[in-house]
């Protein structure tokens, strides 16, 4: 399981009752070709690389957040077709304005 975590200023990634995203394995593998395997998108294509582990976690600071909206709607025509990761990528979408609006960052957390 792969997790997204809001992290305001003054929060840590541990810290209990932090906004969190969860992402199956069978999102990224669906979304994979669809994200990795086609047209440059950035942070988008960054974050989707890698799944597990240490390689899979990242941090994207409030500065980063509306390219990683961006890049997130330039990618979700080529997902129509799979709900799931439509849903995934629209929920990240929502969470990116969100952060970016508390002047907050995104925490990526392979488990």
């Amino acid at each position: 399981m792969r997790r997204v975590l809001l992290i305001p200023a003054s929060a840590r990634p541990v810290d209990p009752g932090l906004a969190s995203l969860s992402m199956d394995a069978q999102v990224w593998e669906n979304g994979y070709p669809l994200v990795v395997g086609k047209a440059r998108h950035g942070l988008l294509q960054d974050f989707w690389r890698h799944y597990y582990g240490e390689s899979a976690a990242m941090f994207v600071a409030a500065d980063q957040l509306l390219e990683l909206h961006n890049d997130i709607m330039a990618a979700i025509p080529a997902c129509v077709g799979e709900m799931p990761v439509l849903r995934f990528l629209n929920d990240l979408g929502r969470m990116c304005l969100q952060a970016h609006g508390d002047g907050s960052g995104l925490q990526v957390i392979g488990d």
